[in-house]
């Protein structure tokens, strides 16, 4: 099984699609969920792709400053530890283009779950109607594993079974 979150959607998007013989399951918790070829930014658009350059570059180059955890609505006695753990994103990965990912489809078991600030709605309709997709809303922020640990691996169980 591949569990990816935010960023992460990235990575088991890829993976999924070179390793299909081996993944019985992949689940997008609240992430970028990519078609053939692209990155992050080009997902996000023309106004964040130079908003996430210029950001890098008043870092050096080496990365983009992580939201904050009440910008992602982590419940309120968890942001200090949160926020304390964010690192900056590597621009790399941002820019970085997932290959053709058509064989991640032959996965047997595709979950998508969108929390409610629906940030990643795109993401979430983009799994509608797909062959061998399920999805479901949770009510919490961004950070699922966080917020909702027992609903999340309650799911991460039943993909497995």
């Amino acid at each position: 099984m591949l569990c990816g979150h935010s960023y992460g959607g990235m990575v088991i998007t890829e993976v999924g699609a070179r390793m299909t013989a081996h993944v019985s399951a992949i689940l997008y918790l609240d992430t970028f969920l990519p078609s053939d070829n692209e990155s992050v930014l080009d997902i996000a658009g023309p106004e964040i792709q130079k908003n996430t350059i210029e950001a890098a570059g008043r870092l050096g180059g080496f990365g983009v400053p992580p939201f904050t955890a009440a910008q992602m609505n982590v419940n309120e006695k968890d942001r200090a530890w949160v926020d304390r753990l964010c690192t900056k994103q590597p621009l790399p990965t941002l820019v970085q283009k997932v290959g053709t990912i058509a064989a991640m489809e032959n996965i047997p078991r595709k979950h998508y779950i969108m929390v409610e600030h629906g940030w990643f709605q795109w993401a979430y309709d983009r799994t509608k109607d797909r062959p061998g997709w399920t999805r479901e809303t949770v009510s919490c922020g961004h950070d699922v594993m966080i917020d909702e640990p027992e609903f999340l691996a309650n799911r991460l169980e039943s993909l497995l079974t």
